[in-house]
Formats: C-alpha cells, structure tokens, sequence
C-alpha cells in the first residue's frame, strides 16, 4: 500500500489460496529488523512472523499484512546485542 502522502509502504502478502466466503486468517505484523531478519534474542518477533505463516500455509491461506514500523518504538540500537 502506497499512501498518497509519500509516506512509508505497508505489503499485504496473501499465502496459499484463502477462502474468501468466510473469515480469512491474517496476520498484522510490525517490521522489526533484528527479530524477522537477524534473529534477535531480545525479540520474539521473529518467532512471531514464521509461527503466523505457518499457521496461514496449514489454514490453506491468509494474509501477512507486514507494517513498516517497528513496533516496540525502541528503535534499532537497543534490540542489538551489547557486549559487557
């Protein structure tokens, strides 16, 4: 989705074949560069996001909508590992 404003894009990622006659399994998920991507053990994130496409692919389909924002509002420094 691409706002009129030039604002930031949003993805709507349909999976499988979802039945459209009746409620559609979907997922509303915030970027988050560490957890999705990287792995980030001070996120569940991307846990959050492979758990939530599995359960769309078993379901037969859904829709992943994947929010360019991250959600925590903590920014990307401080889900980044730090060394002591």
């Amino acid at each position: 989705f691409r706002p009129r404003d030039g604002g930031v894009e949003h993805l709507a990622i349909v999976i499988g074949e979802p039945d459209t006659n009746g409620p559609v399994l979907a997922r509303l998920h915030s970027e988050c560069f560490t957890g999705d991507l990287l792995g980030s053990l001070k996120c569940d994130c991307g846990d959050q996001l492979r758990g939530a496409i599995t359960a769309i692919a078993e379901d037969g389909g859904g829709v992943l909508l994947y929010l360019a924002q991250e959600g925590r509002g903590i920014g990307l420094v401080n889900k980044m590992p730090t060394s002591n």
